[in-house]
């Protein structure tokens, strides 16, 4: 029941959790074919590393949802979140080969999201109203979705650069992985 799981701090941690991390899809992955440009690299060469995000998060899918049969998905989540934070810090570098290699470890730790989140809410509170708790857990989605675009635009605006904006998320996945610590599922 949607109710017996919202008393749960597993459930709230994880919403924070999902939550948060969603920044770095919203604000970082939208924005980085802007940033790479400009960093002063082409149009096209930019919409190729995004390529290789691309196939980094096909693989980071099959892999996580492969492990995830094994590990428990919140420290999976971890894993993948960490990703996205070193990713981040390739992104901002000056570097074209660094920022091959970011774009694709933002690859590896954003692909893995889509497949974790299911697993993670199937394995704390089982397939009974799966649906009903997979959608509220997922509602404050929103936020940053609404959000993220919106503040990486003014700080470039103000900027002319997005490193604070991906800095600050940064510190926003901090506190994703300290919630996705604090996901602890109950023997059943």
């Amino acid at each position: 029941e949607l109710s017996e799981a919202m008393k749960t701090n597993a459930f709230w941690f994880l919403a924070i959790g999902l939550t948060l991390q969603q920044f770095a899809r919203t604000t970082v992955v939208i924005q980085l074919v802007p940033h790479f440009v400009s960093q002063g690299i082409s149009t096209t060469l930019a919409s190729s590393m995004m390529s290789a995000f691309g196939i980094f998060a096909v693989l980071s899918k099959l892999i996580s949802g492969y492990l995830s049969d094994y590990i428990p998905s919140r420290f999976i989540f971890i894993i993948v979140v960490i990703f996205q934070m070193i990713g981040i810090q390739f992104v901002l570098s000056n570097n074209e080969i660094l920022l091959w290699i970011g774009s694709s470890f933002m690859g590896f730790g954003i692909g893995a999201m889509v497949v974790l989140g299911p697993a993670v809410t199937t394995e704390l509170f089982g397939l009974k109203r799966y649906s009903s708790i997979f959608g509220a857990l997922n509602f404050p989605i929103a936020i940053p979705i609404i959000i993220g675009p919106i503040f990486s635009g003014i700080i470039f605006d103000k900027y002319q650069s997005y490193n604070i904006a991906f800095n600050i998320v940064e510190l926003l996945l901090v506190i994703a992985i300290l919630s996705f610590i604090f996901v602890k599922i109950k023997e059943r």
